[in-house]
């Protein structure tokens, strides 16, 4: 068909930039920095619209002559995209508007004591997870025609899978008895949640090619790990 158009991209638009510099001299300093990226594909004569942004901030110190240091950084990172799984069978209103924010904290400090011993304690936390919108809502019914298409709307998804965690280190240098000992000690705690929720709009689909309708409730999954390591090694080199 020489009035057929395949699948392209349009435009691909990139912005970024990041600052960054000394708030105390020596002492104390600073940094950020954004990135987006826009991109518009045309897909089955479907406009399919990506936003990719991801934001980085980070404030790191030390005190004590260089014997306490620590630092702080969140970012945040999220993919936008308007009309996402579009196809022949998959018109406008049932493709979905994705978001998913993913905001990641992080604080970590360490302390040497004396000229011998580093003590450290990291905490991290993610909150992932992302969403499926369809366009066309939740208050009409999903419906597949005799063609194999899917009209009207489609179904939604979200997940969320926060995972927080908190780590502990202490290492040991020493000389004894003519070996150099390199002690480590730690131990670690994680936990993360996973919580799934779908949604069919309507709560029915109904099948055009058999003239038969199936009714949905609301789905919800959800699940809790956790996990706790500890350890404690030595490495040991024999002196001259």
């Amino acid at each position: 068909d020489e009035n057929y158009s395949g699948d392209g991209i349009n435009e691909v638009f990139e912005k970024n930039f990041d600052i960054g510099g000394p708030i105390l001299k020596d002492k104390l300093w600073y940094w950020g920095g954004y990135t987006q990226n826009d991109i518009d594909f045309d897909k089955a004569g479907s406009s399919d619209k990506t936003k990719l942004q991801n934001l980085g901030l980070k404030v790191h110190g030390q005190a004590n002559g260089g014997r306490t240091n620590y630092k702080v950084f969140y970012s945040m990172g999220d993919k936008v995209k308007a009309g996402r799984g579009a196809s022949t069978t998959r018109p406008p209103a049932t493709t979905w508007d994705q978001s998913g924010p993913s905001p990641i904290y992080s604080a970590s400090v360490s302390q040497f004591i004396g000229s011998d011993r580093e003590l450290s304690l990291v905490y991290g936390k993610i909150e992932g997870g992302f969403q499926l919108i369809p366009k066309g809502g939740l208050d009409t019914q999903i419906h597949l025609d005799n063609t194999g298409s899917w009209q009207n709307t489609f179904f939604q998804y979200i997940i969320d899978r926060p995972t927080e965690h908190l780590t502990a280190r202490a290492n040991w240098f020493k000389d004894l008895g003519g070996w150099s000992h390199e002690m480590k000690f730690g131990f670690r705690s994680k936990e993360t949640l996973r919580e799934t929720s779908s949604t069919y709009a309507g709560g029915v689909v109904s099948w055009g090619p058999w003239g038969s309708v199936s009714l949905y409730r609301d789905g919800l999954l959800k699940d809790e790990t956790q996990h706790m390591n500890a350890w404690a090694g030595d490495t040991m080199i024999k002196g001259p």
